[in-house]
């Protein structure tokens, strides 16, 4: 969203789209992030071992044609980066038989292509990108009920009100989780971790 004014101001910047070669997918809860000429797309792609694959590739492809020189430093790191994502994704998969058809509540939809990678199935309780209305929280309610669903993340950039109301509701647990931490293989192993064992 901010992309247009950014380069509008800096009219040498080279701009890379990082996101080549990821099939987006459609944000079917109406919620608007700014995505521009994707559309309605989810933009959330770097929850995903899978596309942080394809992200580290462009990466390393665009500032080895940048910075030539230091290609076999570039590479070394990508290298073990790959490693440490097959190493991730390698832990989700040993949990398959958990992971698939399990569902869990959201708050805001940042788990999509986690949820898509591993057979999971994220239910949002944000309604059309804001509050819930009482009668949607009444319909995930008996939803959780029907299937027995009693883990909620929330990101912790969001409030936690809905969700601690509806925990109360349903005998669920609060996960907090950040889809922006800096330390992005510690979160995805945290969030794992919680799904398997809380």
């Amino acid at each position: 969203v901010w992309m247009k004014k950014i380069a509008g101001l800096n009219p040498g910047l080279k701009i890379h789209d990082l996101s080549q070669g990821i099939a987006f997918m459609t944000d079917a809860n109406g919620h608007d992030h700014g995505t521009g000429h994707y559309g309605n797309a989810d933009p959330h792609i770097w929850m995903s071992p899978s596309n942080v694959r394809i992200i580290a590739g462009n990466t390393f492809r665009l500032l080895s044609a940048g910075y030539p020189a230091d290609t076999a430093v570039f590479r070394k790191n990508y290298l073990t980066f790959l490693s440490e994502i097959s190493a991730i994704d390698s832990a989700y998969q040993s949990h398959a038989s958990v992971l698939n058809g399990m569902s869990f509540l959201i708050y805001h939809p940042a788990l999509t292509y986690l949820a898509r990678d591993y057979g999971m199935n994220q239910v949002v309780i944000e309604y059309e990108g804001k509050e819930p209305p009482p009668a949607h929280i009444r319909d995930i309610i008996n939803l959780a009920e029907k299937k027995h669903i009693t883990k909620i993340f929330v990101q912790k950039q969001f409030n936690m009100d809905n969700a601690k109301s509806l925990a109360s509701e349903i005998n669920g647990k609060i996960i907090p989780f950040d889809p922006l931490a800096e330390n992005w293989e510690m979160e995805m192993y945290h969030i794992l971790n919680t799904i398997v064992n809380d």
